[in-house]
Parts: C-alpha cells; sequence; structure tokens
C-alpha cells in the first residue's frame, strides 16, 4: 500500500506474469507496450496506489486509448499500443522484429505496413480530459521507442537465460596476486605496480576465507604471504615469506593509466586454471601523488567481490558490483547474526548491521536486497513496503536477477503467492541453486495448496548437516513437514521435526511441532510427554501457550476430541496454580485462548471481557467475545461482531478478514457462505490449505463437499 507512487515494475508486468504463469517473448512485448504508453502520455496504462488494485487492473481493466487522452495521436499508432497490450498474448505481436517493423513504418508513412491486423477488444470509452500531443513530440517518441526496442532486440542480456555461478567453495583457496600493469607510459610510476600488489597481498591473507597468497612471478620479489603473521588492513613487508605456492585457484590482476590529471585503478579476480572472470573492480580514481588512496580502495573493493564469491551460504549469485569489505563484514554479521536463532532480537539486530553496510558502500545491492526479507521475515510488511521504495528509486544500478527478486518481493506483499512462484521459476533459472529463492517458492507452493510440488522442490536441495542448521534452511524443512502432514505422511514428518529439533533441542517451536506430527496419528501419550519437555524450557511461554492449542486443535480436527480437552485443561489448571500469571495482559489473552480452545465458553467470555475493560481497543477481545457468543447461541451480538469485520480495511489483511467471516458464517449455520468467504480470502492471499482443516471454528465445515474439495492439495 504505496501512496503516491508507481509502484515499480509491477506496473510493467503482463497480465500472464501477474498471474505466476510460465511466460514467452510475448510477455516482454507487454512489457515493452507499457513502456511506450507511458512514453507517449506521460503515465504508465494502470496506476493505482495498492499493489492489489494494480494487479486487479492489469487482469480486468483496460487502459484509457491514446486517443482519448490526446487528440493529436495517429489512429496507426493508437492501434500498435493496443496490440502490445492485449490481455491475452495471442492477440498481441508474435515478435519483436513485427512491433519493430510497424514503429518504423508509422515513423516514415504514417501507416503500418502488417498485411493484417488482429482484432483486439475495444476499449470502453471514459470521460477524460485530453490534451494535444504536438505531431513532432509524437514522432520523436516514436523514434524513441524504436530505440528502446532496438536495445531490447539486440542489446539487452536475457534473463532467463543468463548464466550466473552460484559458489559453494570448498575450503579456503590459494590466491597469487599479479604484478599491477603501468599503462601510464610514466616510468616514474612503476614502484606503484609493486606498492598495489603487495599491499593487496597483504590484506587478502589476512582474511580469515584464504589459506595462502603469493605475489605472481611478474612481480618484483615472488613469495608467499604468510597469513598468520599479516594482519587485516595493514600492508607489512615483514610478513613476506620466499617459498613458492602451489595448487593456486585464484589469481588477483590490475592495471593503472592516467585520466587527465587522475590515477585510475582496474582490477580482476578470476579463476586461475580457467581464466574465467569472477569479478571485475571499475575503475576507480586517486592522485599520482597520494596512490596509496587508490590502492586502499581497490584492496576493499577486491576483498568484497572474494569474500562474496568464498562465503556464499545461500548460494545466491555474485553480485554485478563488489562491495567494500568493510560494508560486506556488516552484511555478513547481519547475516550470520539473523540466520544463528529465531525470534525478533536476530533480525533487528541484523537491520542494524545492514543499515551500517549501506552507509559505508552505497552500491552494495545485496545488502539492501536483504532489508526487505528480513521484514518480510518478521510480518512487519510495512518495513518490507518502505525498503522496497528504497529500492526503486536505485533500480537502474540493478542487475536482472537483483530487478527479479525486488519483483518476487513485491508480489509477495502484495499477496499474490501464484505470481511469487512464477518469478521464483523466473530467478531459477539465472541462480539454479539460490537457496532464499527456493524458500519462497517452496513456502508460495504450500500456501497455493500444492504441497507434493513443495516436497519437489525440497528435495532438490539437499543441504549439507552445516547448512541445514541455518536457519533458512531450517524453515524449508519445517515448511517442507507441514506439507507431509497435510497429505498424512504423518511418519515422514515426524523425521523432519526430529532433525530439526536435534540442532535446536531449546525452542520450544520446534519441541511443539514434533506433537504437531503425533496429533494426526492421536499419540496423545507422546503429546504429553513434549509437553512436559517443553515446560522445563525457560523463558518460552508464549510460543508454548500458542503452540499448545493449535497442536489441540488438530487432536480435535482429527477426531480425539475427549483427549484434546483433557490434555489442554491439565495445562490451564498447571497455569492457574502460578500466582501472577493473570495480570500480564498478553498471558491473560492467552489463557483466555487457551479456555476457548478447552470449550468453557463462559469462562473464557469473563475473561475476554475484563481484558476489553482493561483495553477498549483490544480487537482480539472484541473478535473472540463474537465467537463465544456464536458458540452460546447469541447470534444477535455474532452477527454483530461478524458485520464489523466486513469494515475492516486495513493494509497487509491478505483475506484475514474474510476468513474470520467465514469463521462465523460456519459457527452459524451458513456452510456455503462460510465457503465463499473463504475463496475470497484466498483471492485476497490467504493460504487456502490443509492448515484449515485443523481450524476448530470450521470444524462445521468438515465432509461439505465444497470445502472438502477447497483444501484438498491441488497438485
Amino acid at each position: 500500500t504505496r501512496t503516491g507512487t508507481t509502484l515499480g515494475t509491477v506496473a510493467y508486468m503482463s497480465p500472464e506474469q501477474a498471474r505466476g504463469e510460465v511466460v514467452d517473448a510475448r510477455s516482454d512485448i507487454w512489457s515493452l507496450g507499457a513502456v511506450l504508453y507511458e512514453m507517449l502520455t506521460g503515465r504508465p496504462p494502470f496506476a493505482h496506489e495498492q499493489v492489489q488494485a494494480m494487479f486487479y487492473a492489469i487482469l480486468n481493466e483496460e487502459p484509457l486509448s491514446l486517443g482519448e487522452i490526446s487528440e493529436n495521436v495517429l489512429d496507426e499508432l493508437d492501434w500498435i499500443v493496443g496490440k502490445t497490450l492485449a490481455k491475452d498474448p495471442d492477440q498481441r505481436y508474435e515478435s519483436a522484429d513485427e512491433l519493430l517493423n510497424d514503429l518504423r513504418a508509422v515513423r516514415q508513412t504514417g501507416k503500418i505496413d502488417s498485411e493484417t491486423k488482429l482484432m483486439i477488444k475495444a476499449r470502453p470509452l471514459k470521460t477524460q480530459k485530453r490534451f494535444v500531443l504536438p505531431r513532432s513530440i509524437l514522432l520523436t517518441a516514436i523514434v524513441a521507442a524504436a530505440i528502446v526496442l532496438s536495445y531490447f532486440l539486440w542489446l539487452r542480456p536475457d534473463p532467463d537465460t543468463t548464466e550466473w555461478t552460484s559458489t559453494m567453495h570448498e575450503g579456503p583457496p590459494r590466491i597469487v596476486v599479479n604484478r599491477f600493469e603501468n599503462r601510464t607510459g610514466d616510468s616514474s610510476l612503476d614502484p606503484v605496480a609493486d606498492l598495489a600488489s603487495e599491499t593487496l597481498a597483504q590484506k587478502l591473507a589476512g582474511m580469515d576465507l584464504v589459506e595462502s597468497v603469493s605475489l605472481g612471478a611478474n612481480s618484483s620479489r615472488s613469495s608467499q604471504i604468510d597469513p598468520t603473521t599479516s594482519e587485516k588492513g595493514t600492508g607489512d613487508a615483514d610478513a613476506l615469506s620466499h617459498d613458492s605456492a602451489t595448487g593456486v585457484e585464484l589469481t588477483v590482476s590490475g592495471t593503472y593509466y592516467l585520466d587527465g590529471e587522475n590515477l585510475q585503478f582496474q582490477a580482476r579476480l578470476s579463476l586461475a586454471e580457467s581464466g574465467e572472470l569472477i569479478s571485475a573492480i571499475p575503475e576507480i580514481h586517486s592522485s599520482p601523488t597520494a596512490p596509496q588512496d587508490g590502492i586502499e580502495q581497490v584492496s576493499q573493493r577486491v576483498m568484497g567481490a572474494l569474500a562474496m564469491y568464498l562465503d556464499n551460504p545461500f548460494r545466491q549469485p555474485l553480485p554485478t558490483h563488489a562491495p567494500t569489505y568493510e560494508a560486506f563484514v556488516e552484511y555478513r554479521l547481519a547475516r550470520d547474526g539473523f540466520d544463528a536463532e529465531w525470534g525478533y532480537a536476530a533480525p533487528r539486530k541484523a537491520l542494524e548491521h545492514l543499515e551500517r553496510a549501506v552507509a559505508l558502500d552505497s552500491t552494495f545491492m545485496r545488502a539492501r536486497l536483504f532489508v526487505p526479507a528480513i521484514y518480510l521475515y518478521m510480518n512487519a510488511f510495512a518495513g518490507a513496503d518502505t525498503a522496497l521504495m528504497e529500492l526503486d528509486r536505485v533500480q537502474s544500478r540493478m542487475s536482472d536477477y537483483e530487478r527479479l527478486f525486488v519483483d518476487m518481493l513485491r508480489v509477495g506483499i502484495a499477496g499474490n503467492p501464484q505470481a511469487t512462484v512464477g518469478l521464483a521459476e523466473r530467478l531459477e533459472r539465472i541462480a539454479p541453486q539460490d537457496q532464499l529463492v527456493k524458500m519462497y517458492k517452496l513456502g508460495n507452493l504450500y500456501r497455493l495448496n500444492q504441497p507434493r510440488c513443495a516436497l519437489e522442490v525440497y528435495g532438490a536441495l539437499n543441504p549439507t548437516e552445516d547448512q541445514e542448521r541455518r536457519l533458512v534452511f531450517a524453515l524449508q524443512t519445517r515448511i517442507a513437514a507441514d506439507c507431509h502432514h497435510a497429505l498424512g505422511q504423518y511418519d515422514e514428518e515426524l523425521k523432519l521435526r526430529q532433525r530439526l529439533i536435534a540442532y535446536y533441542p531449546n525452542l520450544v517451536l520446534l519441541r511443539m511441532d514434533e506433537a504437531w506430527a503425533y496429533a494426526g496419528t492421536g499419540r496423545v501419550e507422546d503429546i504429553r510427554r513434549v509437553l512436559k519437555e517443553c515446560q522445563a524450557i525457560p523463558g518460552q511461554r508464549g510460543f508454548l501457550d500458542w503452540n499448545l492449542w493449535t497442536t489441540c486443535d488438530m487432536l480435535l480436527a482429527h477426531g480425539y476430541r475427549e483427549d484434546a480437552i483433557a490434555i489442554i485443561n491439565d495445562y490451564i489448571e498447571q497455569r492457574l496454580a502460578r500466582p501472577g500469571d493473570e495480570e500480564r495482559p498478553f498471558l491473560k489473552g492467552n489463557l483466555a485462548r487457551l479456555l476457548y480452545s478447552a470449550e468453557r465458553w463462559e469462562e473464557a467470555q469473563e475473561l475476554w471481557e475484563e481484558i476489553l475493560t482493561e483495553n477498549p481497543d483490544h480487537s482480539s477481545a472484541q473478535l473472540y467475545l463474537g465467537l463465544v457468543a456464536a458458540r452460546l447461541g447469541d447470534e444477535q451480538m455474532a452477527r454483530t461482531v461478524a458485520t464489523e469485520l466486513e469494515e475492516w480495511n486495513e493494509p497487509y489483511l491478505y483475506g484475514q478478514q474474510y476468513y474470520l467471516q467465514a469463521c462465523f458464517a460456519a459457527l452459524l449455520g451458513d456452510r456455503e457462505h462460510a465457503v465463499l468467504l473463504l475463496r475470497e480470502a484466498g483471492a485476497q492471499g490467504y493460504g487456502l490449505n490443509h492448515d484449515l482443516f485443523h481450524k476448530m471454528d470450521l470444524e462445521s465445515l468438515h465432509g461439505y463437499p465444497p470445502f472438502e474439495e477447497l483444501i484438498r492439495p491441488k497438485d
């Protein structure tokens, strides 16, 4: 929900791309048509303040024709733009060559050379104040469009076929730093060559990622750097030893030349055996009288490129522009800190490190991309939206991979899992091993109720034990376990749950996940054992409360009502025996929810009323009082609360308001309306999958054919 701004590349997505379908060249024709439309009118064909509204318009609405906006637009040009923006790909130009030919014809003769014109759907007439666009501007726009199209045809790299190397390097490498080449034509600057190579070698040797660093044979003193005596960021010449390096894996080479009064440095990091380029460091300027400044900047960029190449646990493609090493260090602190623990404390610290990384190097796009991803993990959608708005300002500096990654995050925030999967698949063609992309694809396939497809994605990951200990991999394993549960594969689910517990033995969230696997087959004693073990883990009461009522809801859904109520009642009695718990607002709300799961309606009602008295704006209290009213037969109050939900219009709801209305409809016996509301919730981004089977307020829908069809796996 961005106010007053065009939503980046979403405005240029074709209808099939917005639906997350497989796209071909005709999708690019649509996107180019949107660009041409904006060049001619000064605005995109669809411009809305909310991403969801943008998607709806692309899929269902027609833009104003050029003739409705301007009085001086050639009919042929209007027809060309209309053809590029046809909803049906079959009604668009078959190729960019065909479009370019028509644009050239209009530029030269004012007419289209095409022998036939496909009939495209006429746009509805709309009242719009028109302006007069001078013919000279029109013709200039046509020429500009032809230039853009020429770039599109012959120069632009194809993001679906670009090959990237996603590195998981085995062990620290050996590196040779060759003597920099003096291209200034000034022999008095020859000493800069050794100064640059030796300084860079010392700094590389001080990195913990490197086994050994040697000066190349073309250096004035070929030698090996001892990393045990090198200090990162220093140039200690005494650290040079005179052993020769063998089995070199990477090489660094560089040049410097004069550009006016500036001394310019360039450097390259390459694979030694094949010469394949890993990263090219662009021109860095310094004064000929102070070359150390330029050498320091070159060293920072080469070290940053090396670090991104060697330390890449997410298996992402290498960035187009290498960051400075000091910015990478902050990025690594953010990544590894976020990756080391669950909860929200680590992500907040990670955001602080990322802010410092971007402050140190504003061109470090990978750090910028990580910011909205962390906000999404925290369900802080407004923060993610703001971060994406910041990225819109630097889109011109992004690679194709980075633009697609931003688009994937953006459609995720818009509540469009189908489009998220489609963009993830396009990213996979660029970066087949990217773990973050696979995580988004896996999670959204599950939201789309395609657990088998999700498990195929998970099966192709094959992470090592060290990788699986990372949060990103652990999240994927947890989703895979959910998929097994949805398919009734409880033994397979249990194996994955227990594997995660071995890595995180004191995390209640994962320990209670094990109880979910037991709930599917009614293993009540195992659930009690897990609950007892979790109660011995300090400091995670809130997690335990939430996981217990969801586990008991699962037991109830699988037909073990008496066991579910007995477990939760025992737990409630233990809670009530602890003095002071009821005085803490958060725990008091949890207790009310536990009473609700135990079907102790009157007690839950009394506690929710008490909470509402203390805090009249407590939305959960108002909601549950309505649900309790439905349970106790107070239909009038239940319908009043349900009606209020219809007016709930906040950003980032993703259909939650329709899901809650469906709960009321189900409790009040209107199953048909409940399913209709659930379908609307799904259209807004709510996950329509097996999770709905476990919702206790939807229990009356069990066995109802439309509901069973709704939650049936779609793959």
